[in-house]
């Protein structure tokens, strides 16, 4: 140690000394998890994907619990860790991807969050083995920011800002990203998986119970991430007809959310879709909130019919209930 030290210096530099070599023999005496290395002589873990890293920025991360394995227990340390190069250049592409996307940038505020929003979310596609684009349309790049960006798993994180059990500073990963648990992988996988479907394009989705329970559509055209038809098992009652059983139905997107409304009021769920339908953003009615009560309103499920409706609610007359609201007088 150098002689100008003083004595509070030599002390913690002993006890730093001690902690590394207790942790240099914990890792060497057990079975290490699977992934994971002793970090080699001189190098620093990356803090992103774990992987050793010779030279390099040195960043420092701080740790407020401890490995109590030296003998004693320290309220604070700092872990140094250093950025691969692989990782380095994909927030690189991160903060490339947000400038070339000013619109984007913007909605989160300053550029410097923006930027590790994008990076996290790279940091996802990277984890999950999934090639990283060298460009995204704004609509992508912020699917991507919020469906990844949360799910971004990091070396550094098992350091700081607490330690987690059984991480130690003396370790690497084997190779990019080996130390995640098949549950992290299994999400990050997930992630990205509900991603690339936010990307591809709508598929026409048939009725699996023939037409919708309420407006007899067949076929919806949906995105990959929707859910085009929503199970129920409704009494007939509540679709306008009659009898002892509850039927097995099917609700499109547009009649679900009417049905899902817990606020909805008025004619009641089928009878407000039945409206929105006909009056949609209540033109007719001058923009007023009156929810007439539609009469002989009937679901599809009830109606008798077998083949689904060509367009929404055709086994009613439509044109007539529109006639009907367009000559009142709404004021």
């Amino acid at each position: 140690m150098p002689e100008t030290m003083t004595r509070a210096e030599r002390q913690a530099a002993e006890r730093a000394e001690a902690e590394r070599a207790a942790e240099a023999e914990l890792l060497a005496s057990v079975v290490r998890p699977v992934g994971i290395d002793p970090l080699p002589e001189g190098a620093l873990a990356c803090h992103v994907c774990g992987v050793a890293v010779l030279s390099g920025l040195v960043e420092e991360f701080t740790s407020n619990t401890y490995h109590p394995r030296a003998g004693h227990l320290v309220a604070e340390r700092v872990v140094e860790f250093r950025t691969c190069a692989e990782c380095r250049d994909r927030h690189g592409l991160a903060a490339l991807l947000m400038e070339a996307n000013p619109g984007v940038r913007a909605r989160i505020g300053a550029a410097s969050i923006a930027n590790h929003r994008a990076a996290l979310a790279l940091d996802v596609m990277a984890a999950a083995g999934s090639p990283v684009p060298g460009s995204l349309s704004a609509e992508h790049l912020r699917m991507a920011l919020d469906v990844l960006s949360a799910e971004a798993r990091r070396w550094a994180a098992r350091f700081s800002p607490s330690l987690a059990e059984g991480a130690l500073v003396t370790s690497c990963a084997e190779r990019p990203w080996s130390w995640l648990s098949p549950d992290d992988r299994a999400d990050v996988k997930r992630a990205v998986g509900r991603w690339q479907a936010y990307r591809m394009p709508p598929r026409a989705v048939e009725c699996p119970t023939g037409g919708c329970g309420y407006c007899g559509i067949g076929t919806v055209t949906a995105a990959r991430w929707q859910t085009p038809w929503t199970a129920h098992s409704m009494s007939p009652g509540g679709l306008g007809g009659s009898g002892p059983r509850n039927l097995d139905v099917s609700l499109c997107m547009t009649c679900e959310a009417f049905h899902a409304d817990p606020f909805g009021t008025g004619p009641g769920p089928m009878g407000s879709a039945l409206l929105e339908y006909v009056d949609p953003g209540r033109v007719l009615r001058g923009g007023t909130p009156h929810e007439p009560e539609p009469r002989g309103v009937r679901g599809w499920a009830v109606s008798g019919r077998t083949e689904p409706n060509a367009t929404p609610w055709a086994h009613l007359d439509v044109d007539g209930l529109r006639e009907s609201i367009r000559g009142y007088d709404w004021r």
